[in-house]
């Protein structure tokens, strides 16, 4: 175990995964999404194609990690969980194909309702995942870890997302409109009361700090991550794929992350025969960048069919669509109070021991 206080040991570096995972899934996408909303820049006022297909893609992260939604249901053991009953086929394949077509119906007929419904949805889809992290980090059976109680954990991070959104929104729905103004004390109470959480958060650390624990440096870190999570969705800009482009790289890379880690943890040998080849990270990039491909061709087709704005608005849609219902699965896949996805998943999530 590191620790950076030979004298009291108040700060140790528990890592969730490993040093070098947890680096490059958590902290290193940080300033890797920073480099490229200023390069997304650049070629913004230089070449809008190329523009275009850096903030629809990023380097394919974006749908690949949706990919990594669709290999849970490679595995049969999974799949005939989700699919052994009428409610299950119900849920896992009428209710996906009805969100889609209703997203992408909705891209014709209503384009800005069902943009903001996808964008609302997206923010609580990427908080959701950052609250459930950062319990990860607090997974282990060290009794002598300073523990911060999950409502202020979570409590903080949704208030100051919420307060970041709301600055947002209110840039891009509201300016020059009478309520811009009203609005104002809105997104400040909002932050107030977030604020608050983050106090409270500091000031159970430095109890639990008192009274001989130590902090686990790595968590705090993750914290503070998640609590500025969304200060570039506020501030930036007030374009969406500008605005909302740190963050998502930022969500993707955990995504892809985490999901790598339970299917190299997972898939021994003693579980391969689940999966239809033998080698699982490979099957596992296979299924991510087949999804890529897919987008790509929307995306492209998107591209061919610009001055046709019917055919625009629907593949559009279809993007969003697919958007969508990764976060509809992903509710019921990552959602650990349901004995099946708990035994599922979260044994090869878990902190472990060094």
């Amino acid at each position: 175990m590191q620790s950076v206080s030979s004298k009291a040991q108040s700060i140790r570096f528990d890592w969730m995964f490993s040093p070098w995972q947890d680096l490059l899934f958590f902290f290193l996408p940080i300033p890797f999404a920073f480099l490229a909303f200023f390069v997304a820049l650049h070629f913004n006022a230089t070449s809008a194609l190329l523009y275009a297909i850096i903030t629809q893609e990023i380097l394919g992260l974006g749908t690949f990690h949706q990919g990594a939604t669709w290999f849970h249901f490679i595995d049969k053991v999974n799949r005939n969980h989700y699919l052994s009953t009428t409610k299950g086929k119900f849920l896992f394949i009428v209710a996906p194909v009805a969100l889609f077509f209703a997203t992408a119906f909705g891209s014709l007929v209503l384009p800005a309702l069902t943009f903001f419904i996808y964008v609302c949805w997206s923010l609580n889809h990427a908080v959701q995942q950052n609250i459930g992290l950062l319990l990860l980090y607090q997974n282990g059976k060290d009794g002598n870890e300073a523990r911060i109680p999950r409502e202020i954990q979570a409590w903080s991070q949704r208030w100051m997302a919420l307060c970041f959104s709301l600055m947002y929104f209110r840039k891009a729905l509201l300016g020059g409109t009478p309520l811009f103004d009203m609005s104002f004390y809105v997104v400040a109470a909002c932050g107030l009361i977030g604020i608050g959480y983050v106090i409270a958060y500091f000031v159970k650390m430095a109890s639990e700090l008192r009274s001989g624990k130590h902090m686990n440096f790595p968590a705090f870190a993750f914290w503070l991550v998640c609590v500025s999570y969304l200060v570039p969705f506020g501030f930036l800009s007030e374009n969406y794929d500008f605005a909302l482009m740190i963050p998502l790289i930022v969500h993707w890379c955990q995504y892809i992350g985490i999901n790598y880690v339970v299917v190299q943890r997972k898939y021994g040998p003693e579980r391969i025969e689940n999966l239809p080849m033998g080698k699982p990270v490979l099957l596992f990039a296979i299924v991510g960048l087949s999804v890529v491909g897919l987008g790509l061709a929307i995306f492209g087709l998107e591209q061919v069919f610009a001055q046709d704005q019917v055919a625009k608005n629907l593949l559009r849609g279809s993007l969003l669509g697919m958007g969508m219902v990764h976060y509809y699965l992903d509710g019921f896949i990552w959602r650990f109070r349901d004995q099946f996805p708990r035994e599922a998943m979260l044994p090869y999530l878990v902190r472990r021991k060094p």
